[in-house]
């Protein structure tokens, strides 16, 4: 956070405001972003604002995905994280996935959604970068925890 006392600076205000309880957007930025569960899900990248200057949401950027994050789903927010009120669905790619007999079926590398919201209709697996991609459907997944394990036996 920055280290100059709100009281030392000029304000100009409308209404009467204190500044004591507010933010600067600007430390936000780069911020880590926690799901549910703790796990570290990306850094807050910008913000998006509507045509009345409300913030809707974040943009949270992980290596080479960018994800957006409706401010409803913020649990909390401190001076180093950003804490979220669920998981996003985007945290299952790369993870693991193996059959019910313990099999290694791949690795997630998609998702197929049918909509803009926390949820999925299944995962796109590959076993290896050249081959093509297998769709699984969600009902076909027992747990999702750090991997992936399907109800059924999976035929490769």
């Amino acid at each position: 956070m920055r280290t100059k006392k709100v009281e030392d600076t000029k304000k100009i205000f409308s209404k009467s405001h204190t500044l004591l309880n507010t933010f600067d957007l600007r430390d936000f930025k780069g911020k880590k972003v926690l799901a549910k569960n703790g796990l570290k899900v990306g850094k807050v990248s910008d913000f998006v604002i509507d045509k009345s200057y409300n913030i809707v949401s974040l943009k949270v950027r992980n290596w080479f995905r960018t994800f957006y994050v409706d401010t409803l789903f913020i649990d909390s927010l401190s001076n180093k994280v950003v804490k979220l009120n669920i998981i996003p669905v985007v945290t299952n790619i790369g993870k693991k996935v193996f059959d019910v007999e313990g099999r290694y079926v791949g690795k997630v590398v998609g998702l197929v959604k049918t909509n803009d919201k926390n949820e999925f209709k299944g995962l796109i697996v590959k076993k290896r970068f050249f081959f093509r991609g297998k769709t699984i459907n969600k009902s076909d997944i027992k747990t999702n925890d750090k991997n992936i394990i399907l109800k059924i036996e999976h035929v490769n």
